[in-house]
């Protein structure tokens, strides 16, 4: 009895300054941090930061320049051991290890990049890898054998070259690069428009700050 008293003097006192009324249950006041069991008398606790189901989507931090590098290094490892083995398959088959790889882990904004310079890359590649195994006394030799090596070594793993690139394309378009090519024509309309009005800024963007010491007439 004296308990129930005590409760309710020290409800009136919260309601009298304005708080809300603390409920009891089976004498003890209830946690307004704790969270609400409901009828099933247990909650699962989520953790934060993962959707519910526990299921994640996969997303991947790896800017353009680390696909690019990566994908050069592949490559480059590729048209090494084929040089040293005497068999250009080995760089194709790099090649297209490395155009599969690196749309994969690539971000969503750096899809359009690595599908436009996968065949520039393996071309840095092989040209560097001719520079590094050329024969020639001469400088003019060396160059001519560099050049040589390369078109000849494209020439044989062409088919190779272009299925690797066909798959990269496929990836990318997979992983975000319709996405990429419409923001491209997006901004690439909004300068065309932005040049066709003759202003000097873009409308909306903040003027310039005048510049102390300079008095209008």
């Amino acid at each position: 009895m004296a308990e129930r008293i005590t409760d309710r003097i020290g409800r009136l006192a919260r309601l009298a300054a304005g708080r809300p009324p603390v409920r009891l249950r089976s004498g003890l006041p209830e946690d307004p941090a704790r969270p609400d069991t409901g009828s099933g008398g247990r909650r699962a606790l989520r953790s934060p930061g993962r959707p519910h189901g526990g299921s994640t989507s996969f997303r991947s931090h790896v800017t353009a320049r680390g696909a690019l590098a990566g994908m050069f290094l592949l490559c480059l490892v590729a048209c090494l051991l084929a040089v040293w083995q005497g068999h250009d398959v080995l760089a194709a088959l790099g090649y297209c290890l490395a155009a599969v790889l690196a749309p994969v882990y690539g971000r969503r904004e750096a899809q359009l990049t690595v599908v436009l310079s996968a065949p520039a890359v393996f071309l840095l590649a092989e040209l560097v890898t001719q520079a590094l195994t050329a024969q020639g006394s001469d400088a003019h030799s060396s160059v001519f054998s560099v050049l040589e090596g390369t078109v000849l070594t494209l020439a044989d793993v062409a088919p190779w070259l272009f299925a690797g690139t066909i798959a990269c394309v496929v990836i990318a378009m997979t992983r975000g690069l319709p996405d990429c090519v419409r923001q491209l024509r997006a901004e690439q309309g909004g300068f065309g428009a932005f040049r066709s009005t003759g202003l000097t800024r873009p409308p909306g963007a903040p003027a310039e700050p005048p510049v102390r010491g300079h008095l209008r007439p």
